[in-house]
């Protein structure tokens, strides 16, 4: 709002204006049959950005990094390709609490370091049936677009016959 009480036209046609998906997503054509992608929303923009954060927090819980610790005097590595992903999970006890716990604080800890579109990023483990083959969890955390904060949930699944990850986001 201007010093006038009237609404800024620019700033109220900037929050309007879709979201720019980063370059990746913007490459992959979605609709190959189409010789040209329609305009969208902001609503509809913000729909594809939460897709496109869906799918790459799939493949960030099922890339298995390469290291597993970084000595402390290379810091910067510990935020680098070289530890993109999860530990290896097969050593893990997940029926235990002690195992959930600490593949929680994994997940929680990569999505933190490497989806920098996500701000105070919370991981649940949620209630499984007592016999069930996977474990499920629940991230919560708020999505930064254009200057403000919308929340997001997404439900995911670790399947231990695979130890593949699903991640499902919300429609909201």
């Amino acid at each position: 709002m201007r010093e006038d009480g009237r609404v800024d036209q620019r700033r109220k046609l900037n929050s309007e204006a879709p979201i720019v998906l980063s370059i990746m997503d913007r490459l992959v054509d979605l609709r190959p049959e189409a010789s040209q992608d329609p305009f969208p929303s902001f609503a509809e923009s913000l729909r594809e950005l939460r897709s496109a954060i869906c799918q790459d927090l799939t493949d960030l819980l099922n890339t298995r990094r390469s290291l597993d610790s970084v000595p402390d005097e290379f810091e910067n590595v510990s935020q680098s390709l070289l530890t993109f992903g999860l530990p290896d999970t097969s050593s893990l006890s997940l029926g235990a609490a002690a195992g959930q716990e600490r593949l929680k604080r994994a997940i929680e800890q990569a999505i933190q370091i490497f989806e920098p579109r996500l701000k105070s990023v919370s991981v649940t483990l949620q209630p499984s049936a007592k016999l069930s083959q996977s474990l499920r969890f629940r991230v919560d955390a708020l999505l930064l677009v254009k200057a403000r904060l919308e929340p997001v949930s997404f439900d995911t699944v670790l399947h231990a016959e695979s130890s593949k990850f699903t991640v499902a986001g919300e429609n909201k």
